[in-house]
């Protein structure tokens, strides 16, 4: 979660390794200035949802003698 704070060009890094480039608080990019570990939890997120639904899926395919 991004803190909000008003940045200037002394007090912000950019980001690397995106299409665009964010500027980001020094407190919040100490963990780097690549946004990959956002769009790793987007993606790992997506895929948890998805195993859920398939898991459901088969869940009720066994529930209803089909499988």
């Amino acid at each position: 979660m991004r803190c909000r704070r008003m940045l200037c060009g002394d007090c912000c890094v950019l980001t690397e390794g995106g299409v665009q480039v964010y500027a980001l608080c020094r407190r919040c990019a100490v963990r780097g200035r690549s946004l990959r570990p956002g769009w790793r939890g987007v993606g790992v997120t997506l895929a948890l949802v998805l195993l859920g639904l398939v898991l459901a899926n088969v869940g009720v395919s066994l529930l209803a003698g089909r499988w």
